[in-house]
């Protein structure tokens, strides 16, 4: 998302030699636990976040 936001292109390339064994390959985050226990909803959406963090360095 924030590469579209800047208008560049990312390779990700990965070294298998830096990875530990108990490295966690990927973690994705949800607020839907937080939503269950609080009833509390996000009301900004993550690519206005991106954005106003992207326009906040860049200026």
């Amino acid at each position: 998302m924030l590469s579209q936001i800047a208008q560049v292109e990312v390779t990700i390339e990965y070294d298998e030699t830096k990875f530990r064994p108990l490295d966690i390959p990927v973690m994705i985050g949800s607020h839907e636990k937080i939503t269950h226990e609080t009833e509390w909803l996000p009301t900004i959406p993550i690519n206005k976040t991106l954005l106003d963090i992207y326009n906040t360095y860049c200026n």
